[in-house]
């Protein structure tokens, strides 16, 4: 439908193929008027369409370098749909996940940080154990509470927390000692999760609840000691 018509250089262009060296005002070729006059693209022309830089060196004859160009993928749109494909692979296969070489340091860094237990970690475990063995019934996991605390005494209003000295700051200053890479984005990590700690205790005790909150080093060197405290409160 657009034989004899001249490209609109403010449109989509036509199709460029592979050959526009013997392109003609009867063909579907893109052409362009300039000054009441016809002309083809040049090959550079027609490579900038293609999506080509201008430092992309185009060889041998014109001819040549029109069937190069009308025949390659557009190396943009070639980028757009790898990308793709690698996003799709990615969440259906874990073990490229793992070993694929080409991701940024952002991906890295949330798929390390997704691999991470944030709820039924060892120390909840052995806590959670430790108290089942008593007798006492609790829920788990509560997430109708601010910060979802580990262990909920719903009848008693206690919300027990199972915490991490690295990730939750015991030691902030150790913490970030034990960091090669990214200091300063672990450093503000860990000081967001104390302020977040701070919130939902103040905001849990507004409520009527008891917070209490273990590290982790405590349940494991003394799990019956902090069964002791728990009950205290029970």
């Amino acid at each position: 439908m657009n034989k004899g018509r001249e490209q609109d250089i403010n449109n989509p262009c036509n199709t460029i193929g592979a050959h526009l060296a013997k392109v003609s005002l009867n063909s579907t070729d893109p052409v362009l008027k300039i000054n009441g006059r016809y002309r083809r693209f040049t090959p550079r022309e027609a490579a900038r369409i293609q999506s080509f830089p201008d430092d992309f060196i185009l060889m041998e004859s014109e001819a040549q370098q029109y069937k190069a160009i009308g025949n390659a993928v557009p190396p943009v749109l070639m980028w757009h749909v790898t990308n793709e494909v690698i996003k799709a692979i990615r969440k259906t296969d874990k073990k490229l996940l793992d070993s694929n070489p080409y991701r940024t340091k952002e991906e890295i860094r949330s798929y390390n940080m997704s691999k991470i237990r944030s709820k039924d970690t060892k120390i909840e475990l052995i806590l959670r154990k430790a108290l089942w063995s008593k007798g006492y019934r609790f829920r788990k996991n509560y997430k109708e509470l601010p910060g979802t605390p580990d262990i909920v005494f719903k009848s008693k209003k206690i919300a027990v927390f199972c915490d991490s000295s690295f990730w939750h700051g015991k030691d902030p200053d150790g913490s970030i000692s034990r960091i090669k890479t990214n200091k300063s984005f672990w450093e503000n990590k860990i000081r967001k999760n104390r302020e977040r700690d701070s919130k939902i205790n103040t905001q849990l005790r507004k409520d009527g609840w008891t917070v209490l909150r273990f590290w982790d080093f405590q349940i494991t060197e003394n799990t019956d000691s902090i069964v002791k405290e728990i009950e205290k409160f029970l």
